[in-house]
């Protein structure tokens, strides 16, 4: 085998330019996995959050439920132990049954399911990022290993996802705030 001039210079080349394709490719997986940690840890501290604000909302109904309902069983037993009926066991008697009824009104219930749809929008979100961000990295791969796609292309490519994922992040963010207030 005869070593041609140019064989030599070629062969470097090739090994250059495979090690640049392979740190590029490196550089974007990193990427994608840092934002997905990124978007993973703020989407677990949303759900906590929300876990947490329906667990409060429910706790305080609860508890009106039960200060209300001990407030009118004691009005309503100094109602019928007096024999002349006091007018403030009646006045609380009263006044409780009307807390009670606009404690029921307000449908806890509701309110509690409201918390849930939007736990639930957060995560339809989250798969839906999952799934945009799974696509572009299996058609960027698919092109890579084809080699239909330069080194170039993939940096421009990884910095325009960054963007867009920034600002994905961003909108996500801005609703998860929206909604939690």
């Amino acid at each position: 085998m005869a070593n041609h001039p140019g064989s030599s210079t070629q062969d470097h080349n090739e090994v250059l330019q495979q090690t640049q394709r392979l740190l590029t490719w490196s550089a974007y997986q990193e990427s994608l996995k840092e934002v997905d940690r990124e978007v993973l840890q703020q989407f677990h501290l949303t759900i906590s959050s929300l876990r947490s604000a329906l667990w409060i909302k429910v706790g305080i109904y609860l508890l009106q439920f039960l200060v209300v309902s001990a407030a009118l069983f004691f009005g309503l037993s100094q109602t019928l132990q007096a024999k002349p009926a006091e007018p403030w066991a009646w006045v609380v008697s009263l006044g409780c049954l009307l807390l009670l009824a606009i404690l029921l009104m307000r449908n806890p219930i509701q309110s509690i399911n409201h918390t849930l749809v939007d736990l639930a929008r957060v995560q339809i979100i989250l798969q839906g990022y999952t799934r945009q961000i799974n696509q572009v990295d299996a058609i960027f791969k698919q092109a890579f290993l084809e080699r239909t796609i330069g080194v170039r292309t993939v940096s421009k490519s990884l910095e325009q996802i960054q963007r867009v994922i920034d600002g994905n992040v961003e909108s996500l963010l801005q609703f998860l705030e929206e909604m939690s207030s």
